[in-house]
């Protein structure tokens, strides 16, 4: 009997954890519905980019739909969004807190079989656009994951030793193995699918162009509200050391760059200075004791200023 009465709660455990780990899985996990629609959406979230708007809506125009989310932008960004007809123009008020809870709900609102993520920074020749949408408009395409050749910009630069250089970059992924990690700034989509189809680079002009972070102001503003918003996130300190360490191993040791010149040097202390205050913002808000700190203080002195001597 007691045999009987422990298997029977053996058997409730393994099935609550079973549902919970489903639900958990559902939550992360956007499936494709019968509904969703062959075809290509873009998710392009901006902020006062009136300057490079038309240029990245331009090379995008080759999307079925692209996904504008304005962030409370005061100069004309959404009127120039609205000239386009494949884009559908969302707003939501400007915070200085990055909100990752955009990259989920546009891929739960994501009408097309295929989604990519944009960014006022990003171009791509005509001729990798077309290679893109042939693919993914082949009904006999078997893969969940298209890689692109991929050419950085950073202050000017693409170049090897850069720490943000890379040859490819998955940026086209079918919605159906989607997984959301929503801990970090920058929201990642993680695949549960391994297929991938990687477009070769075969010619150094045709590829996806990231142009970011043309001069050193630029840097320091943007980097201001990353701070801000990986400061709240959920990644530990500890990780943040790993990445500083990583960093400073590879950009020494694999790629060369303390014997490239000024270039290099000037890329690798402005990406590790990224980190650094990234962990210094983080300590900060973990610590949360700061204000009250100076304020006790100021309280402090100023009193002993009102006492009679």
């Amino acid at each position: 009997m007691l045999s009987y009465s422990l298997a029977a709660l053996v058997g409730l455990i393994l099935g609550w954890l079973l549902y919970n780990n489903r639900a958990e899985f559902q939550k992360n996990t956007y499936y494709m519905s019968n509904q969703r629609e062959a075809g290509i959406t873009a998710f392009l979230p901006v902020y006062n980019e009136e300057k490079r708007l038309k240029n990245v809506l331009e090379c995008f125009q080759w999307c079925d739909e692209i996904l504008l989310l304005d962030k409370g932008s005061v100069d004309d960004t959404v009127k120039i969004a609205k000239q386009y007809p494949n884009v559908t123009v969302l707003t939501k008020e400007h915070t200085e807190k990055y909100d990752s809870n955009e990259i989920e709900y546009f891929i739960k609102n994501c009408t097309t079989e295929w989604c990519m993520i944009v960014t006022a920074s990003d171009l791509i020749h005509p001729k990798l656009a077309r290679n893109m949408k042939e693919l993914i408009n082949n009904c006999n395409f078997e893969y969940d994951i298209v890689s692109v050749p991929y050419k950085p910009y950073f202050l000017g630069c693409c170049e090897k030793y850069s720490p943000w250089y890379t040859e490819h970059m998955n940026k086209i992924f079918r919605v159906s193995v989607l997984n959301l990690n929503l801990n970090s700034v920058h929201a990642v989509l993680t695949p549960t699918s391994s297929r991938l189809y990687q477009i070769p680079f075969t010619d150094p002009k045709v590829a996806y162009y990231h142009l970011t972070h043309q001069s050193a102001e630029s840097i320091i503003e943007r980097n201001v509200r990353y701070w801000k918003g990986e400061a709240s996130s959920s990644e530990p300190l500890s990780l943040i050391n790993k990445i500083i360490i990583r960093t400073v191993l590879r950009f020494v040791f694999l790629r060369g760059g303390l014997f490239k010149g000024r270039q290099a040097l000037a890329l690798f202390y402005s990406f590790l200075s990224y980190y650094m205050m990234t962990y210094v913002c983080k300590w900060e808000y973990q610590n949360g004791e700061v204000e009250s700190i100076y304020t006790a203080l100021q309280k402090e002195i100023v009193d002993l200023w009102s006492k009679p001597k």
